[in-house]
């Protein structure tokens, strides 16, 4: 079906210094979606929660 991503989706997570001393953590998609940004986060922890969520979404 177009509407269902191919499985397994999976993702990572990058830590991104903005400048002025600000840091983000990125989930990136690794597959299918080669090196996609997903969404930023502040803390490291909302991260990984973030990509938990996005690898067991069916």
């Amino acid at each position: 079906m177009p509407d269902q991503t191919p499985t397994p989706r999976t993702a990572c997570v990058k830590k991104v210094d903005k400048g002025g001393g600000k840091t983000v953590y990125e989930v990136r998609g690794v597959n299918p979606d080669k090196d996609t940004l997903l969404s930023e986060y502040e803390t490291e922890q909302e991260a990984l929660d973030a990509v938990k969520r996005y690898e067991c979404e069916n």
